[in-house]
């Protein structure tokens, strides 16, 4: 189930089908004023293929690790963009919540495929700068921000 979520709007669909799919959508206000969003790629897996989420926290100064901010010499950063990539091509995009957490979510899943995250914001560099992931490490993909780059 691919989501789409905008201000109060939440819209839904189920593919049927496994494959890729181009999603145009528009929007009309109450004075009928329309506005188009850009269309977004989707692609729909089979039934075999397994789905996972991706998850972990960004933090300033020291990230211990523990899949939170809170700790003495932590803190979060909001905002900072995720991004799902496989070899060169950015599959999907998560942010950080207030508390630095993120979740990429609806992420397929086949024998041998495997994915690097890579956080941005501005004003910051990352440590690690990019992390891989598998099939078997979805969780706890945890970066260290580092102010003034």
């Amino acid at each position: 189930m691919e989501q789409i979520s905008t201000g109060d709007f939440v819209g839904a669909h189920k593919y049927s089908n496994p494959g890729t799919y181009t999603i145009s959508y528009s929007f009309k206000d109450s004075e009928g004023n329309k506005a188009m969003a850009p269309p977004v790629t989707v692609t729909a897996p089979d039934g075999t293929t397994a789905i996972y989420s991706v998850s972990g926290t960004i933090c300033a100064g020291a990230n211990n690790g523990d899949n939170d901010c809170t700790d003495a010499g932590e803190g979060p950063v909001p905002n900072a963009a995720v991004y799902l990539k496989k070899g060169q091509t950015i599959v999907k995009m998560g942010k950080t919540d207030s508390t630095g957490y993120y979740v990429i979510p609806n992420v397929p899943t086949n024998s041998g495929d495997s994915y690097t995250i890579v956080p941005s914001k501005n004003g910051y560099s990352f440590t690690p700068s990019s992390r891989a992931v598998s099939s078997t490490s979805y969780t706890n993909i945890n970066f260290t921000a580092i102010v003034g780059w």
